[in-house]
């Protein structure tokens, strides 16, 4: 008998190719199928279709299955005539009688047409992609090459799963998560004992762009009323209120046999009829029941039902967790005047496209990185550069503590990471509102604390947190931060911006708090000394802060004045969320770290990043009751005792170097000045002399910017005591009188080297 072609009820195309691209590509069709002339048939008001026949090279021992694949395929090839070669062409099969029910890379059937091959995975975008660049002998060669591997039973890519009907021509869209719905299906959690189908509740969402469904929620028996209460309540709220949410009702259904169904079905049904009787059928699906919930009175169904069909499949559907294939029809519900009971046979039916929820997990798996966490982020600090840091690590599923008593302002919107709708409303809240709206299905996600961060810090964090990352850019809650109990389990880093916001500055603690955020920053700026980019950072700070002897702790955005440009704020954001990513991935780590990004303009605009790595400091306690802490520098220790044992037996010393913080009651000794040569010792006296000295320090002080300088006296005991002698204690009083007179006096600090022992003492 002879096959019947689709082609042959098309009408020849009696225009004028205008399109050359189109022309040139018909004349290599003809090259490749070695033909002298192609009919060209009206597809459309817009598209010419080219029917050809195309050789498969079949498999020898016979087609799997016994598969209707032959060795000459008719198809047709569709072209859009002024969109072509921007719009791929499409390619159908011409036969009617085409085995289209076991192949799958199948387009649906439309309008009684045969369905097309989908060639790309991704659909119809994803094709005008690759042909870019290609040419049409290699689409030609593509769709045998399709036809081959359907004879051979190889179309599917993973023969561990199934490959979903493809689905194009949606009228909208329908939110739910896939394994929400799938859990309902395997219990067989229906509505009512012993029934197949489950009642849903959706938002409808449209925009002049889209129209969309989002499920709300499954709604058991005994929870009918409050949902038709909900629902009123949603629509007594006027139409301007931003709260207010269109409700729906739709339905779940399945088959109530464990079955599979292996095979396609490429033609859906457009109505009730067709779905109940043919569609239903085929997927063993009893509808009977699902018919009378629909029409039973006060069901409070609505003239648009979605309809969400589960076909239970023999193996794990491609891309998803079960062997569980949904299928989403729109209901346009209308009842059989001769029978109130029962649906309009020819009531209509369209489909949507199914959209999976973003969920924290998805976010992990889409952005390659997985933050998700047992204990939150507490994030202090939610300005410009906090609140970008915190929307990347909350699009990798983190848990944060987002700390901010700040408003957002209108300026703040230049370089803010949320947009305007959040203006007037306390940062901290508006970022747990975000992450909300981004994973509205989730608990929550982001933790608001309205109010100083520094509150925090005398909670018991380690309860709740396990990271504390401080953007505050506040020397204030910097001290807090260094003060605090916060136990050794939590690890801390603090990022700020300095050089008018060129440099971005990332310090991040060591195991055990050691080194700590104030002991990497003074180890920074004693590392100038050497390096010549920190030691011209340093110097412009302080040009630029001449009136006090403070490099500015970090670029606010309080201020409308502050110039400082969005993009400059998001490169050093995603820099510094990079490293905090890959640092909560890392094992701890027993050096701190300190990473600077510097953005340039000139010769253009451009970043790069460096990182600065600092060993654990020897930290003492002052001997006297003054309840300062010494923090040494690795290795400063050491030299100490080794220049003690060097000189021995007489005393030596020299002059210590580092930074103090008052507010903290902190000294850190970053480095030595050894003995000036007109120094002179004994066994029993050190005095330390002056040549030099001066030039010395005042070098060191200039290369940091002021920021490190002269912080104290040292000397040994070589014999003893492990105490000051009477020396000693004259020496701090005649100390004391001469630090007193300066603008800002320093901490009277001496150090005694024994054998036995490093003594501070803190006066």
């Amino acid at each position: 008998m002879e096959q019947v072609l689709y082609s042959e009820c098309l009408q020849p195309f009696e225009g004028q190719l205008t399109n050359p691209a189109l022309r040139e590509t018909i004349d290599q069709m003809k090259a490749f199928v070695a033909v002298p002339t192609l009919t060209l048939l009206n597809w459309s008001d817009s598209e010419i279709a080219v029917p050809l026949v195309l050789e498969v090279a079949l498999p020898p021992l016979g087609n799997v299955d016994g598969v209707d694949i032959r060795e000459k395929e008719p198809v047709v090839v569709v072209f859009s005539t002024s969109g072509y070669p921007r719009i791929a062409p499409k390619v159908f099969t011409d036969r009617l009688d085409f085995p289209d029910s076991v192949s799958p890379h199948m387009f649906l059937r439309n309008d009684g047409r045969p369905p097309g091959f989908c060639l790309v995975r991704g659909g119809l975008s994803a094709a005008n992609e690759w042909y870019s660049n290609k040419r049409i002998s290699d689409v030609l060669i593509r769709v045998s090459n399709w036809l081959r591997d359907a004879a051979c039973g190889e179309l599917a890519l993973n023969g561990d799963s199934f490959d979903p009907l493809r689905l194009t021509s949606y009228e909208g869209t329908v939110t739910y998560d896939y394994d929400q719905l799938a859990k309902i299906v395997r219990q067989s959690s229906s509505l009512y004992l012993n029934g197949n189908f489950a009642r849903l509740q959706f938002e409808l969402k449209n925009t002049k762009d889209s129209f969309n469904r989002t499920l709300i929620q499954v709604v058991p028996l005994d929870k009918l009323e409050a949902e038709q209460a909900h629902e009123a309540e949603e629509g007594r709220k006027s139409k301007d209120d931003p709260t207010r949410k269109v409700l729906c009702r739709g339905l779940l259904i399945w088959s109530e046999s464990d079955t599979p169904i292996d095979r396609y079905n490429v033609e859906l049904p457009k109505d009730w009829d067709t779905f109940k009787n043919e569609f239903c059928g085929q997927h063993l699906i009893d509808a009977e029941a699902l018919e009378q919930e629909l029409c039973r009175p006060q069901s409070g169904f609505y003239v648009y039902v979605p309809i969400i069909v589960a076909i239970k499949r023999p193996k794990t559907v491609f891309g998803f967790s079960d062997a569980i294939e949904f299928i989403n029809f729109e209901l346009e519900q209308k009842e059989d005047p001769d029978y109130p009971d029962r649906m309009d046979p020819g009531a209509p039916l369209s489909y949507s496209s199914h959209v999976q929820p973003l969920t924290p997990a998805k976010a992990a798996a889409i952005s390659g990185f997985n933050y998700m966490q047992e204990k939150e982020t507490l994030i202090a600090g939610a300005g410009a550069l906090g609140s970008k840091i915190a929307l990347h690590l909350i699009k990798c599923g983190a848990r944060l503590l987002i700390a901010d008593d700040d408003w957002l302002l209108p300026h703040n919107l230049v370089r803010h990471g949320l947009n305007a709708a959040y203006t007037f409303h306390y940062k901290a809240k508006a970022m747990a509102r975000e992450a909300i709206r981004l994973f509205p299905n989730e608990t929550v996600r982001v933790t608001p604390f309205a109010a100083k961060a520094d509150i925090l810090l005398q909670k018991d964090l380690g309860e709740v947190c396990s990271r504390i990352l401080d953007f505050t850019a506040s020397g204030s809650f910097q001290n807090e931060l260094i003060k605090a109990d916060i136990g050794e389990g939590i690890e801390v880093a603090r990022g700020y911006l300095s050089d008018t916001g060129q440099l971005g500055i990332l310090l991040v603690e060591g195991a055990g708090r050691n080194p700590r955020i104030d002991d990497l920053q003074a180890q920074l700026y004693h590392h100038a000394i050497q390096d010549t980019q920190v030691s011209a950072w340093l110097r412009r700070e302080s040009e630029l802060n001449s009136k006090t002897d403070l490099v500015t702790v970090g670029v606010g955005c309080h201020s409308d004045t502050t110039v400082l440009s969005d993009d400059i704020i998001s490169v050093h954001a995603g820099i510094m969320s990079g490293l905090v990513k890959s640092a909560s991935q890392a094992p701890p780590s027993k050096e701190g770290m300190v990473y600077l990004n510097q953005v340039s303009q000139e010769p253009f605009f451009q970043s790069a990043t460096a990182r600065h790595t600092f060993l654990p400091v020897d930290v003492m306690a002052s001997q006297n009751p003054s309840d300062w802490e010494i923090r040494f520098s690795s290795g400063i220790v050491d030299l100490l005792k080794a220049q003690m044992r060097q000189a021995s037996p007489n005393e030596t010393g020299g002059v210590l170097i580092g930074c103090a913080n008052f507010k903290t009651k902190t000294i850190h000794v970053t480095g030595l000045v050894d003995a000036p040569p007109d120094s002179k010792a004994d066994r029993c006296c050190f005095f330390r002399g002056k040549e030099g000295l001066a030039q010395t320090v005042q070098h060191i002080t200039e290369a940091t910017g002021g920021q490190i300088g002269y912080i104290g006296e040292w000397h040994s005991h070589p014999k003893g005591p492990d105490a000051m002698s009477g020396t000693d204690t004259e020496t701090v009083t005649r100390f004391k009188k001469t630090y007193q007179q300066e603008v800002t006096p320093l901490p009277v600090f001496l150090l005694i080297v024994t054998p036995r022992a490093v003594l501070p003492f803190v006066f």
